[in-house]
């Protein structure tokens, strides 16, 4: 599979890959993604402006959830286009003391005082926190343990931990083709976070669910770590039918897409420059059908998916009057997106969707 999961204008010839392969970790014991490449590759650049309904009425709810938990002052890992920390600067005044951290920022205008680098080693050894606030990071970590630790190590007594991360096993269910990836690396349904959590001191003092999208969490710290190894919650034969489901169903969905594209006359295109369109063409799905990726995200376009020759469109150029066909395999935007393309798109068109099916125009 491709080590990046954005888009690049650089030639395909200095794409890297790496072996996909889940199972349990001997490193903590977790399951989720035995082996990846290095951070630096996986994060080449920031690649996510969190575009779309979907990302902004959860930073919506999470930034209410944050300010009813947060206490004291404030560090955010991985601030991104820095949304989280303007919303609840807004909502406090401005009076705030928020710190932030991030390889990668998406802007020059995040509020508070940042950091440009990686969440611990770069954050320096005198800053104790109040609260520690982090939004779909947690996922991301090569090990959620060490994470979750490296936080208590960095909160005074009674701080506060509030985080927000995907519904991993409602994506696992829906068999969504972002559950697993080189950037997703641990499979962390509800109750396993907050047994990790709670092994490092911490109790849970509030949670939310977003819809079947992302949980939300708050915990206070109660007590010292325990030295005592954590055992994952999730069975060995669960996450076996996960992924032998999973690998059948990518086996399945690129032929279905393969006929689909092949039995019309009309131009094709794949919907999300992303680990969503990676992951059917390196399991099968033909691009020579295919004309471009298409994405909302404007920083892509014009670009290429990383690992493949596909160039990225705005569903805007598309023409209102010639009909197209457009894979859609993006699981819990699929409605969102769906709801767009319906308003634009010429009648005669297809829509071909991992959890919304097939729609004709």
């Amino acid at each position: 599979m491709p080590t990046y999961i954005g888009t690049e204008i650089a030639s395909s010839n200095h794409d890297t890959f790496h072996p996909m392969e889940w199972g349990c970790r001997e490193s903590d014991g977790l399951f989720g993604v035995t082996s990846h490449p290095s951070l630096d590759t996986i994060y080449l650049k920031n690649h996510n402006d969190l575009v779309g309904e979907t990302w902004r009425d959860h930073n919506n709810e999470f930034s209410n959830f944050v300010y009813k938990n947060m206490v004291g002052d404030v560090l955010e890992i991985g601030s991104g286009n820095g949304v989280l920390s303007k919303t609840v600067f807004n909502k406090a005044k401005g009076n705030l003391a928020w710190h932030s951290i991030e390889p990668n920022p998406l802007s020059e205008n995040i509020s508070g005082f940042h950091i440009d680098g990686w969440f611990p080693h770069d954050v320096p050894e005198t800053l104790k926190f109040n609260t520690i606030v982090n939004s779909h990071v947690v996922e991301h970590q090569p090990s959620p343990i060490d994470f979750v630790s490296a936080k208590a190590g960095m909160l005074s007594d009674g701080g506060r931990l509030i985080m927000s991360w995907p519904n991993m096993r409602s994506m696992a269910a829906s068999l969504d083709l972002n559950f697993l990836m080189f950037e997703h690396l641990t499979y962390l349904p509800e109750e396993e976070l907050i047994a990790i959590c709670e092994h490092m001191g911490f109790v849970l003092v509030d949670k939310r669910h977003f819809g079947d999208h992302s949980i939300f969490v708050a915990f206070e710290l109660v007590r010292d770590q325990t030295n005592d190894s954590y055992k994952s919650l999730v069975s060995e034969e669960e996450f076996a039918g996960i992924a032998n489901e999973y690998l059948i169903y990518l086996d399945s969905f690129s032929k279905e897409a393969n006929s689909f594209f092949k039995e019309t006359p009309n131009e094709n295109f794949i919907f999300g420059a992303h680990v969503f369109a990676q992951y059917l063409i390196f399991n099968g799905l033909d691009t020579n059908n295919i004309r471009a990726i298409l994405d909302n995200n404007k920083s892509k376009v014009g670009q290429r998916l990383y690992g493949t020759e596909l160039s990225v469109m705005s569903p805007e150029e598309l023409s209102t009057s010639v009909p197209v066909d457009i894979l859609l395999p993006m699981g819990s935007y699929e409605d969102e997106v769906l709801s767009q393309l319906k308003d634009m798109l010429a009648p005669g068109s297809r829509i071909l969707g991992h959890r919304v099916g097939l729609h004709v125009l």
